[in-house]
């Protein structure tokens, strides 16, 4: 079996932050109008340096992916599914 070249995320909630994780990124979002934490797991493994500024169009990608999830997220729970119905689109 072979895995596809995706290279696949990670959510994760730890009090009051929210994190999406990729192999090379990090997303620490609050889910308020404050700005994510963006930190760059080649350069800096420890997650000391927030790299927003030097990657505002990765951040903001990863955090519209990490919104979206969650929103989908809540509106399958509502239905009290575990996938959308595609059909019905």
């Amino acid at each position: 079996m072979t895995l596809p070249d995706d290279e696949g995320f990670a959510v994760s909630m730890a009090g009051s932050e929210t994190r999406w994780l990729t192999r090379k990124y990090l997303l620490n979002d609050s889910l308020t109008d404050a700005q994510p934490m963006l930190f760059d797991l080649t350069a800096d493994a420890d997650c000391l340096r927030n790299a927003w500024d030097k990657y505002p169009t990765i951040g903001e990608d990863l955090k519209t992916k990490l919104r979206s999830y969650l929103s989908l997220s809540q509106i399958l729970l509502n239905q009290n599914r575990v996938s959308p119905d595609l059909e019905k689109q």
